[in-house]
């Protein structure tokens, strides 16, 4: 990850190629609504939970789990 990527609450939105693939193909897939509410509601939550109680976690896979949660309401 390089310096300056985005942050929510604190939690570094992962820039890595699977993430940056798994972005560009939910974009394409799915409505702006779908879209713009997976990362915050997906990856900080869990990521701001884990934290106080030192659970680790790979933020891309949770980043990437996150964009596929929703892919099923476009139907």
């Amino acid at each position: 990850m390089s310096v300056g990527e985005p942050t929510a609450a604190g939690v570094t939105i992962p820039d890595t190629m699977l993430a940056r693939d798994a972005t560009g193909l939910i974009r394409d897939r799915t409505s702006d609504l779908v879209y713009h509410q997976l990362p915050p509601r997906l990856l900080v939550g869990p990521a701001c939970k884990a934290a106080p109680r030192d659970l680790g976690f790979d933020p891309e896979v949770l980043y990437v789990a996150a964009m596929f949660y929703d892919l099923g309401l476009n139907g």
